[in-house]
């Protein structure tokens, strides 16, 4: 988690999961080499591996590579968070004094968390 701004009226912080994005951009790079760098016999085997690996690393980024945005504003007194990523936004707005507890999780598959 990073902190984008802190003042005495916002804070802001954001989460960008770059194992995610990297493990997609990995799978296409691994698709690209398997085809362009195999000797022809040997060719059909890691096509077929690349088939597996390719879409699970693009599931991988459309799915769980989300950027997290959480604002906090004491003036307006609201909380919000948006999470983006390829497919969309999903947008939460609260008020300050309805949050109970705020609990930053470690998100699955990521070391050090927030």
């Amino acid at each position: 988690m990073k902190v984008l701004e802190h003042s005495t009226r916002r804070l802001v912080l954001t989460h960008q999961p770059w194992g995610w994005w990297l493990s997609g951009v990995g799978g296409m790079i691994y698709l690209l080499l398997c085809l362009t760098a195999s000797r022809p016999h040997d060719r059909s085997f890691w096509i077929a591996l690349s088939t597996i690996i390719a879409p699970l690393s693009l599931y991988a980024t459309f799915v769980y590579a989300k950027t997290l945005t959480c604002t906090f504003d004491k003036k307006l007194g609201s909380v919000s968070l948006v999470r983006r990523n390829l497919l969309g936004s999903e947008d939460f707005l609260c008020l300050i004094r309805d949050v109970v507890s705020v609990e930053l999780n470690s998100p699955p598959f990521e070391k050090g968390g927030f």
